[in-house]
């Protein structure tokens, strides 16, 4: 289940993250949290599981999700494109890090 709280730590990281020099990097970058953020808010859209009968779905499990999307294209990916899907590993795998940690500290 995504919520206005996920959303606001997911906005913060976008605007504090560290920029890449190079600007193919950075605009990979980009792209792959422009990606994961669409998945995000078609979650967060979603009518509540009492109308539509469909779980929730925590942003952990949408991001690890993600990140397996873009190993597989990696995994397949001509050569010159396996940096695009690499970046956007990474950059999924941070965003996992800083999710994690908040379930984390919210079971205390």
């Amino acid at each position: 289940m995504c919520n206005e709280r996920d959303m606001t730590k997911l906005e913060a990281y976008i605007l504090t993250r560290p920029k890449y020099a190079d600007d193919r990097r950075q605009a990979y970058a980009d792209w792959a949290l422009d990606d994961l953020l669409t998945d995000v808010i078609a979650e967060m859209e979603k009518p509540p599981y009492y109308i539509s009968g469909e779980e929730e779905i925590p942003i952990t499990d949408i991001i690890e999700a993600y990140i397996e999307k873009m190993r597989h294209f990696r995994n397949i990916a001509n050569p010159g494109k396996k940096l695009m899907f690499q970046i956007a590993v990474r950059e999924a795998e941070s965003l996992n890090l800083l999710f994690k940690g908040k379930d984390n500290n919210e079971a205390d």
